[in-house]
C-alpha cells in the first residue's frame, strides 16, 4: 500500500509539472510593410516581422538560435531582446527586417526556435503577400435612376493581389467612395470592416446636398488598405422634388429656329416654350388661346421638342397679337408646375444695307486686289432680325466662280460683317467687278435695299499671309509681343510690316524679318514692344507688299495690366476624366503609338465672372509612353494627349500619368504674371484585346507548355528513381535464385555420378575405390551444393516457388514472415518485369484503312509519318507503345519510357509555336502535330482504335496471364506439397513427437528427423540412393526458380533489357 501510494502522489507531481516541461513558445506577433496592413507588403517595400520566443531556464535567447526562412533561403534576426524581468522565465523580442525589390506573388515563410544546443525545439509558419493592384469595381448601379426621395445602391469588387482575376489573396477592400464626377466633391463613403478580397452590398441612399433638384454623375471607387483606388464607374442620377422651371415664351419658324421680328403683315409662327427641370417631362399643356383666339387651344399638349423646348405649331400672328399664355408640366415623379409667359413682337420691314465692301488684299494706290486666298469682307447696316442665316450672296462670276454665299455673318456693335474666304480667282490679271446680289435677304426675307458693287484688280501672283501667332497669348504691357508669320506664294523674301501703332507708342510700320520655309514659303518674325497701359482689345494691322499688290491682315489683341506680386488662387480641379474610359489596348500599342485624352475639369472657387484663364500649358510625365501634349481649346477644360509606346504592351498595371497644369489667369483687365498651378495624377488602364499579339498568345502557350513539361519530367524522375531501387532488389533476388538453381543442377549431376559409382562396387579390383570415391563425391562435394544453409536461406527469404497458402497465418512467425516477404518480392518480380504485359488480341477497325497522321509539321530534322491500321490486324499490347497499356498492366519501366516520351512530345509542340511565332504563321499545324504524335507516340494508336476499355483491358491480360501460366502454377502448387522446407511432405526433419501441422495449415507433413524422408537431412547418407528426395527436390526446385525468374528468355519484356531512356535527339535541350 505505502508503495501504491508513494507511486500515485508521484505520477500526480509529474501531471501538476509537466506544462512548465513543455513550455517552449513560438510566436509571430506581426509580419507587414511600411502600410502596417497584416500579412502585405507592396512590391517595393521594407517589412518587418516581429517574433516572440520562450525557452524556459533560457533567459537570453539570441539571434542564431531564431532562424527565418523564405522557400529555401534563410537568414537570422537583426535583433532578439529580453524582456524587462530576470527573475522568471521571460519572452524575447526578435525582429527581422527584409527589403523587397519588385517582388510579386505569395511567398511562404518559417520561422524555427533553436535551444544552446541548436536542437530545434519549436517551428511556426505564415505567409507574406504582394498586393500590388488596386481593387476593381465589378458593379455598380443605383436604382431608381431618377428619384424624389430614397433610391437603393448595389455595390461589388474585387481586390487582387498581384494577378489581376486572382482575388485569392489581397489586403482587402477599404472602403468605397461615392462622388459628384462634375466637382469631384466626396457625397459619402461606405466602409467595410472585414477587409474582404470580394465586397458584394446593397444600401439605400438618401441623396443630401441641400439642393432640392440637380443632375449628377455619380461615381464610385473601391480603395484597399494600401490606399489604392480603383478606376471609377459612374452612373447618371436625378434627384429632383421640385417642379418644373419655366424659362421663356418666344416664337420659332416653321424649321424651329427661334425668331425675333415678324414682317408687318404677319406670318405663321410655332410658339415655343422653353423649362427645365433636371428629370423628364411627363406631360406639358398650355392656354395659347390669347395668342390664337381659338378656345381649342386653352389646353393643348406641345407638338414636338429639341432639349428643353417645346413647341406649338400652326400659329399665324400680327403686330397686333398679344403674346402670352399659361403653361403647365408635370415630370416623370409627379413634381407640377405653371406659370404664366410673355413674349414681344417686333415688326421688321426693312432690308439690309450695304455699307462697305473690302479685300483682304490692296495695291500701293489702296486699290482692291484678289489674289490667291483672298477675303472678302462686306460692312452691312441690319437693325433688327439679323443675318444669322448668312443669305447674303456675291457674284464673282466675272473672275469665274459664280455667285456664293457668304462663309459667316457675325454681328460687330452697330453693323454686321459678312465674309467669304479663300477667294482664289480663276481668270487672268486683269480689272474686273464683283457685286452684292439682289437675292441677299436677312432672316426674315427681306431683300437687300440696294445692290452694291466693287471693282477689284486680279493679281494671282501676290504673296499671302496665311497664319498669324503671338506670344505671350496675354500680354501686359511691360511685355515684347513676339509675333510669328506664315506667308506664301511668294519667289523672293517678301516685304511683310505690321502697324501696331493702336497699342505701341513704338514707330510703324515696321518690317518683319522673313526666312525661307519651303517653296514659294517663309517665316517672318517682328517684335512689338512699348506697349501702352490701355487695358482693351484693340486691332493691329499686318500687310505685304508684292509689286503692285498689298495685302492686309487685322489682328485683334488686349494688352492687360500686370500684377508682378499677387499670387492667383481662383481655380481648384473638379474631376479628370479618360477617353476611352478602357485605357491603352495592349495589341494595339505594341504596333502604332495610340493615344489616350485625358481631361482635367477646372472649377472657379468663386463665382466671379471677371476671372478667366487666358493660357494653360501642361507638363506630365508617366512611364512606358512615348509622347504628352496638351491640345490647345478650351482653357478650363484642356485635352492631354498620352501617347503609348510598345512597353506599355508587356505591363498589367495601369499607366499613371503625374501632371503640373500652369494658368495664366486674369481677373478683369489684370493679368498676374505668377502662375497657378495644379497638380493632378491618373491611372490609366491597360487592358488585353481578347485575341491578344501573335507573341502574346505564343508566349502564353509556351508558358503553360513549359510548366506542362516540368510536372512531367518531376513525375518522370519520381518513377525513375522507383523503377531504379525497386528493380535493383528484383535483380538482385533473381540473380541469387538463379545461382542457387546452378548449384543444385552441377550436385544433381554429381549425385547420379555418385549413384553409379556406389552400384559399381562389386566390380572387382576397382570396386571398393568407386563406392569410396561415391561416397566422397556425395557427401564431401554433391550434397554441400544441393543442401546448404544458403540454399535454404534462398527458399525461406529470397525466392520461393511455391504459391503462397495458409502458411503466411503460422503461428511460427519465422515461417509466416518469410512466405510473406518471398511473396512479396515474386510479386513484385512479375510486376516490374511486366509479364502481365505478354498479351496479344485482334482489333476489327471497319471497312476501310484507320489512318492516324498526316504529313506533320518539320522540326528540326524530325518529321512524323502516316500510320496506317489495316481493317484485321493481330496487335501486340506492347507497354512501351502505350503510356495507357504500360499503366494497365502495371509496367513501371514503360511507364517512364513513355512519360520521357511524352515530355518530348510537348516539348517538340512548344518548339514549333516558337517557330510559327518567329515566322507569323499561325499555330494550327502545331496543334495538329501535337495531337497526332500524341495519339502514336503516348496514347498508341491501337489503344485509341480499340477505345481504351481500360478495366476490361487489364482483365483480360490479367485472366491471359493466369491461364499461360498455368502449368507453372500447378507444378509450384505440387513443390510446396512436396519440396517446401518448412511445410513439404520432404521438407526439414523435425524432432520425434513435433507435430507441424499447426504451423503449415493442410500441410503439416515435414519429416521426422532421422527418418531419412527429408530432401534437407542435417547429414547426407553413404548411400546416395538412399537420399534421392534430396536431388528431387533439387533438380525440381532448381527448374522453378530458373522457370520464374525469367533464366530461359521467356519474357520479352524483362525490365532488364530496358533502361527506359529515348534514343535520338533531345527536343528539350
Amino acid at each position: 500500500m505505502k508503495l501504491l501510494r508513494f507511486a500515485a502522489i508521484f505520477m500526480l507531481f509529474l501531471v501538476i509539472t509537466l506544462p512548465v516541461c513543455a513550455a517552449q513558445s513560438l510566436e509571430i506577433k506581426s509580419f507587414a510593410g511600411k502600410d502596417n496592413v497584416q500579412g502585405y507588403a507592396r512590391p517595393d517595400d521594407s517589412v518587418t516581422m516581429q517574433v516572440e520566443a520562450l525557452i524556459p531556464r533560457d533567459l537570453v535567447i539570441s539571434e542564431s538560435q531564431v532562424q527565418i526562412c523564405r522557400d529555401s533561403l534563410c537568414s537570422f534576426p537583426d535583433s532578439c531582446t529580453p524582456g524587462e524581468s530576470f527573475t522568471k522565465d521571460i519572452y524575447n523580442t526578435c525582429v527581422y527586417r527584409e527589403t523587397f525589390t519588385d517582388e510579386t506573388g505569395i511567398f511562404p515563410y518559417s520561422v524555427r526556435l533553436s535551444n544552446d544546443d541548436g536542437r530545434p525545439v519549436k517551428a511556426v509558419s505564415t505567409e507574406l503577400g504582394i498586393d500590388k493592384l488596386a481593387p476593381r469595381i465589378l458593379k455598380f448601379s443605383i436604382t431608381p435612376e431618377v428619384a424624389g426621395g430614397t433610391a437603393f445602391i448595389e455595390i461589388a469588387a474585387q481586390d487582387y493581389g498581384s494577378l489581376l482575376g486572382d482575388a485569392s489573396y489581397c489586403t482587402g477592400i477599404k472602403q468605397v467612395d461615392f462622388y459628384d464626377a462634375d466637382t469631384g466633391k466626396t457625397l459619402f463613403t461606405k466602409e467595410f470592416g472585414y477587409e474582404e478580397c470580394d465586397i458584394i452590398d446593397s444600401f439605400e441612399y438618401t441623396h443630401k446636398t441641400g439642393r432640392k433638384s440637380e443632375k449628377i454623375n455619380l461615381c464610385a471607387k473601391a480603395v484597399d488598405l494600401f490606399g489604392q483606388e480603383s478606376e471609377p464607374v459612374c452612373n447618371d442620377f436625378v434627384y429632383d422634388e421640385e417642379g418644373p422651371r419655366f424659362v421663356s415664351l418666344g416664337l420659332a419658324d416653321k424649321e424651329g429656329n427661334p425668331i425675333s421680328h415678324i414682317p408687318s403683315s404677319g406670318m405663321p409662327v410655332d410658339v415655343v416654350v422653353e423649362i427645365d427641370d433636371v428629370s423628364e417631362l411627363q406631360s406639358v399643356t398650355a392656354d395659347l388661346s390669347r395668342i390664337s383666339g381659338k378656345s381649342s387651344d386653352k389646353n393643348r399638349e406641345f407638338g414636338y421638342k429639341r432639349d428643353n423646348k417645346f413647341y406649338w405649331s400652326n400659329f399665324q400672328v400680327s403686330p397686333d397679337t398679344v403674346c402670352s399664355g399659361d403653361v403647365k408640366a408635370v415630370d416623370v415623379l409627379g413634381n407640377k408646375g405653371s406659370a404664366s409667359l410673355e413674349c414681344s413682337i417686333r415688326v421688321d420691314d426693312k432690308g439690309p444695307e450695304v455699307q462697305e465692301i473690302t479685300s483682304s488684299y490692296e495695291d500701293y494706290v489702296g486699290q482692291p486686289v484678289i489674289a490667291p486666298g483672298a477675303q472678302l469682307r462686306v460692312k452691312i447696316v441690319e437693325e433688327d432680325v439679323g443675318l444669322y442665316k448668312n443669305e447674303m450672296y456675291m457674284d464673282f462670276s466675272e473672275i469665274g466662280l459664280g455667285t456664293l454665299q457668304a462663309d459667316s455673318c457675325e454681328k460687330k456693335d452697330a453693323f454686321w460683317m459678312c465674309y467669304w474666304n479663300d477667294i482664289s480667282p480663276k481668270v487672268s490679271d486683269g480689272d474686273y467687278q464683283i457685286r452684292i446680289t439682289e437675292d441677299s435677304r436677312d432672316d426674315l426675307g427681306n431683300k437687300i435695299f440696294k445692290e452694291a458693287s466693287l471693282d477689284v484688280v486680279v493679281y494671282t501672283k501676290a504673296a499671302r499671309i496665311t497664319a498669324v501667332s503671338q506670344y505671350p497669348v496675354a500680354p501686359a504691357y511691360d511685355n515684347i509681343l513676339e509675333f510669328t508669320l506664315r506667308v506664301e506664294n511668294s519667289k523672293t523674301e517678301p516685304d511683310v510690316f505690321v502697324d501696331a501703332s493702336s497699342i505701341s507708342s513704338d514707330a510703324y510700320p515696321k518690317e518683319a524679318s522673313c526666312t525661307s520655309a519651303g517653296i514659294d514659303e517663309w517665316e517672318c518674325y517682328v517684335d512689338v514692344d512699348l506697349l501702352n497701359q490701355m487695358y482693351r482689345k484693340e486691332t493691329i494691322t499686318f500687310f505685304t507688299k508684292s509689286g503692285e499688290s498689298r495685302q492686309e491682315v487685322l489682328f485683334e489683341i488686349t494688352v492687360y495690366e500686370p500684377e508682378p506680386e499677387g499670387g492667383a488662387d481662383f481655380y481648384t480641379l473638379a474631376s479628370t476624366r479618360i477617353m476611352p474610359k478602357k485605357g491603352f489596348d495592349k495589341r494595339l500599342v505594341y504596333n502604332i503609338p495610340a493615344p489616350v485624352y485625358i481631361q482635367p475639369k477646372l472649377s472657379k472657387k468663386s463665382g466671379d465672372p471677371d476671372v478667366s484663364i487666358l493660357e494653360t500649358s501642361a507638363e506630365c510625365t508617366a512611364d512606358g509612353t512615348s509622347e504628352i501634349y496638351l491640345v490647345p481649346g478650351n482653357s478650363e477644360n484642356p485635352y492631354i494627349v498620352v501617347k503609348s509606346s510598345p512597353a506599355i504592351a508587356e505591363q498589367d498595371s495601369p499607366v499613371q500619368v503625374d501632371c503640373t497644369l500652369s494658368l495664366r489667369v486674369r481677373q478683369g483687365q489684370r493679368v498676374f504674371k505668377n502662375l497657378e498651378t495644379e497638380q493632378f495624377s491618373v491611372k490609366i488602364p491597360v487592358y488585353n484585346n481578347p485575341l491578344g499579339t501573335i507573341r502574346e498568345n505564343a508566349q502564353a502557350q509556351i508558358d503553360g507548355i513549359n510548366n506542362r513539361v516540368e510536372d512531367l519530367q518531376k513525375r518522370t524522375k519520381r518513377w525513375s528513381d522507383i523503377n531504379d531501387w525497386v528493380g535493383t532488389i528484383v535483380w538482385g533476388a533473381q540473380s541469387l535464385a538463379q545461382a542457387d538453381a546452378v548449384w543444385a543442377y552441377v550436385g544433381s549431376a554429381l549425385w547420379l555420378i555418385a549413384v553409379v559409382f556406389y552400384e559399381l562396387k562389386s566390380v572387382p579390383y576397382i570396386g571398393p575405390v568407386l563406392k569410396a570415391l561415391s561416397k566422397v563425391l556425395w557427401k564431401g562435394i554433391a550434397c554441400g551444393l544441393i543442401f546448404t544453409e544458403a540454399h535454404t536461406f534462398v527458399l525461406d527469404y529470397i525466392w520461393n516457388p511455391g504459391i503462397v497458402g495458409t502458411e503466411i497465418f503460422s503461428a511460427d512467425l519465422d515461417v509466416s514472415a518469410s512466405k510473406l516477404w518471398t511473396t512479396l518480392i515474386k510479386t513484385v518480380s512479375i510486376i516490374y518485369s511486366c509479364q502481365l504485359c505478354d498479351y496479344s488480341s485482334t482489333l476489327y477497325a471497319g471497312t476501310k484503312k484507320i489512318i492516324y497522321g498526316d504529313t506533320i509539321f518539320n522540326v528540326g530534322s524530325s518529321q512524323g509519318k502516316p500510320t496506317e491500321l489495316e481493317r484485321f490486324t493481330v496487335y501486340d499490347w506492347d507497354p512501351y507503345r502505350s503510356i495507357h497499356v504500360s499503366m494497365g498492366c502495371l509496367c513501371v519501366p514503360g511507364m517512364v519510357y513513355n512519360m520521357r516520351k511524352e515530355v518530348q512530345v510537348n516539348c517538340i509542340y512548344r518548339n514549333c509555336i516558337e517557330q510559327s511565332a518567329e515566322l507569323g504563321l499561325p499555330f494550327d499545324s502545331c496543334q495538329q502535330t501535337f495531337k497526332e504524335q500524341n495519339c502514336l507516340y503516348v496514347d498508341g494508336a491501337a489503344w485509341r482504335v480499340a477505345g481504351g476499355s481500360g478495366i476490361a483491358f487489364t482483365m483480360n491480360m490479367l485472366l491471359t496471364f493466369i491461364l499461360d501460366h498455368l502449368p507453372l502454377m500447378a507444378a509450384s502448387k505440387a513443390w510446396s506439397y512436396v519440396c517446401d522446407p518448412d511445410c513439404g511432405a520432404f521438407g526439414r526433419e523435425t524432432e520425434e513427437g513435433e507435430s507441424k501441422g499447426g504451423d503449415c495449415g493442410r500441410y503439416g507433413m515435414a519429416s521426422v528427423k532421422g527418418s531419412g524422408e527429408s530432401a534437407y537431412p542435417e547429414q547426407c547418407r553413404d548411400y546416395p540412393a538412399d537420399d534421392w528426395r534430396v536431388p528431387l527436390c533439387g533438380v525440381w526446385t532448381s527448374t522453378m526458380l530458373l522457370m520464374e525468374t525469367d533464366f530461359f528468355g521467356s519474357n520479352k519484356f524483362d525490365w532488364s533489357k530496358y533502361t527506359a531512356d529515348l534514343e535520338g535527339e533531345d527536343f528539350c535541350d
